[in-house]
């Protein structure tokens, strides 16, 4: 049963808060959370505890937590702390759901990104799932509109609220563009890349496998935030909601019947899936090409003066 599944959440501050009442409203039970600082983790503890009514362990170190009594975890700490993390607790056969994207490190280059890819999805065994569930867009926008063909051109325009700034813009949103080019089938190399940097803007655009992409992506508190894209001359925009208390999201697009579609919250949607794999002892064998692929291309957008993955 899902709700018999105990959850860990590494990263106490931030989106970490967004994971434990997520887990919690899939039927997982939420046991613990870990921080950066031991001390700072039991004030964090409480806080989080008092909110959603459990009782949460702080937990001292990664080593405390691999030993404890859990099925799985769910990581959404700075992507610079990902794959240490990654690497004991997939070592340590748990379930893991990562915030995107999987990791980095500013100072790998490319060939070692791809050979620690491979040391890391060799380890997982099946047993990750990454979030870039805006590809869940993706998916409805297939299934809605009749006779898909993959687009000879797609433009994304993706506006949050987010801190991050210049090329650290990328490195937070490119996973979720590059998923959903991925859910159209896209294979080979980024082409004929441009890339333009502001201070809250990251703009790029290139050729994947035939379909000529651009990418808008902004992280500034003083704008509104908008997920849109078009594909092909079709628009379609994300629209939320909040009713009574209740969070609800719709894609609206002219050729939808009404114009408009309410789909199911793409987070919601990633985290049930993870549970319910977990619940089964399933894996998620076959979503690793996409996750191998989704880092490869986001390195060749981050780092297009090293060697490319797959000369």
């Amino acid at each position: 049963m899902v709700n018999k599944i105990p959850v860990a959440i590494i990263g106490a501050t931030g989106i970490g808060r967004i994971h434990i009442r997520e887990f919690l409203a899939a039927g997982a039970k939420v046991v613990g959370i870990l921080g950066s600082n031991p001390k700072s983790t039991i004030l964090r503890a409480k806080e989080l505890s008092d909110e959603f009514n459990l009782k949460l362990h702080a937990y001292y170190n990664i080593e405390e937590l691999i030993n404890s009594d859990l099925k799985a975890v769910s990581v959404c700490s700075p992507p610079d702390t990902h794959l240490n993390i990654l690497e004991r607790t997939l070592e340590s056969n748990l379930y893991v759901f990562c915030e995107k994207p999987l990791f980095w490190q500013s100072e790998y280059n490319n060939d070692l990104i791809r050979e620690t890819l491979t040391i890391l999805m060799g380890k997982a065994q099946g047993r990750l799932l990454v979030n870039t569930s805006n590809a869940w867009f993706m998916e409805n926008y297939k299934r809605l509109m009749q006779n898909y063909r993959k687009p000879r051109e797609f433009y994304l325009k993706f506006h949050t609220h987010g801190p991050y700034r210049e090329e650290g813009i990328g490195l937070d949103l490119l996973p979720h563009g590059l998923s959903f080019l991925l859910e159209m089938g896209c294979k080979g190399v980024i082409e004929q890349l441009k890339v333009e940097t502001k201070q809250n803007e990251y703009k790029c655009q290139f050729n994947l496998d035939g379909v000529s992409a651009h990418f808008d992506f902004c992280e500034d508190a003083n704008y509104s935030k908008e997920l849109s894209f078009i594909i092909d001359g079709t628009r379609v925009k994300r629209i939320q909601k909040i009713e009574n208390g209740t969070y609800s999201v719709f894609l609206a697009c002219n050729f939808f019947e009404n114009r408009i579609q309410q789909v199911e919250d793409p987070f919601r949607v990633y985290i049930k899936r993870f549970l319910k794999t977990v619940s089964e002892g399933g894996d998620f064998s076959n979503l690793k090409n996409n996750i191998t692929r989704n880092m490869e291309l986001m390195t060749q957008i981050l780092k297009p003066n090293d060697r490319k993955l797959n000369d």
